[in-house]
């Protein structure tokens, strides 16, 4: 069994997949990175919903120290910002000094989340007209969720990074409790907190938006027998059902998660994303938030592609065209070299 690029390369699930940033659905096209994709949400609407965007996003944000069984990022938090990613998936531990650090399950990642968060404001303090999604959540048992809860409010909600978040997901009348509809303009140079903290923690009035009030695909966990079908079926299924029932329209936040993994130790996040990021593709509409493994420039572009009036759009287009032309241009100086 095995993985094909959109370009039909074929990589077998023994060993890592090292063609999957050959293509736009991989993660290295180096040559469409540019800074216009550090400020797409410029042109939308601050009266436009979050609920109703479609955001290129990351699953398992910060996983790098892995092996390639487990590893679901290559590029750090500033370049994915600079390529247009709005939505990460923060996963803490409370570690014995008291600081929040980064873990993919039981393996450290060798990051803390200070680091995390300078690099989040230092993009929003230099690109206010953008914001962000994070979803933090509580990995593992390292502290009871009360302690996650404070110690993440602490390094948090302090005095260097209160400004920029965006906690207002609820409001409270009497004794009902609302979600509220998010537009744009309440969360530019902000980052929207959604908590996935141990259940009865979360806190809907000082945690953000909780995790369960999303709806989502995350069908993530599959048997031995894996089938890449079934996962593929999953995302396609879910991008119809967001926009067959408007659920954008109800101010509720969608996620469309192309990430999986199986018990069968063959099958790991590179080859998985090279088919789910490519069927990213075949829709077109609102996405919700799309979370991705590897997600590289081209798939990047098309999500944000189906945000309407964007001047991104246009600029995006012509640069892929201008590359295209090149490579083509290359191609025929090579042809001709080696017929002389």
């Amino acid at each position: 069994m095995g993985c094909t690029d959109s370009k039909g390369a074929f990589c077998d699930f023994k060993e890592p997949c090292s063609r999957h940033h050959r293509s736009g659905a991989g993660h290295h096209d180096s040559d469409l990175e540019d800074a216009i994709y550090s400020q797409w949400m410029a042109d939308l609407p601050d009266d436009k919903l979050v609920s109703e965007i479609s955001i290129p996003g990351t699953h398992d944000s910060f996983s790098y120290h892995c092996t390639h069984f487990a590893i679901c990022q290559s590029k750090s938090a500033p370049v994915l910002l600079g390529m247009g990613v709005r939505y990460f998936d923060v996963r803490l531990k409370v570690k014995k000094n008291g600081r929040l650090r980064v873990f993919h399950g039981p393996t450290d990642q060798k990051t803390y989340f200070e680091e995390i968060m300078r690099d989040f404001t230092q993009f929003l303090t230099h690109h206010p007209s953008e914001f962000l999604i994070a979803r933090i959540k509580q990995e593992g048992d390292s502290a009871k969720g009360h302690v996650f809860k404070e110690v993440f409010k602490r390094f948090a909600l302090n005095q260097d990074y209160e400004k920029f978040w965006y906690l207002n997901a609820y409001v409270q009348e009497e004794s009902k409790i609302s979600r509220v509809k998010i537009n744009v303009g309440a969360v530019r140079g902000k980052i929207l907190l959604v908590s996935d903290f141990e259940k009865e923690f979360n806190g809907v009035t000082s945690s953000g938006l909780n995790w369960g009030d999303l709806e989502m695909q995350d069908d993530y966990n599959f048997k031995p027998d894996f089938r890449m079908e079934e996962k593929v079926q999953s995302i396609k299924h879910f991008f119809k059902k967001i926009q067959d029932d408007h659920i954008g329209e109800t101010g509720k936040i969608c996620i469309n998660h192309c990430s999986a993994s199986s018990d069968n130790s063959l099958v790991f996040p590179s080859c998985v994303a090279k088919t789910t990021n490519a069927c990213v593709f075949e829709h077109t509409g609102i996405m919700g938030i799309v979370a991705m493994d590897f997600p590289g420039q081209l798939v990047i572009n098309h999500i944000i592609a189906q945000n309407p009036g964007l001047k991104i759009n246009e600029e995006s287009a012509h640069k892929i065209q201008a590359n295209l032309q090149e490579s083509h241009k290359q191609i025929s100086d090579e042809q001709v070299k080696h017929e002389k």
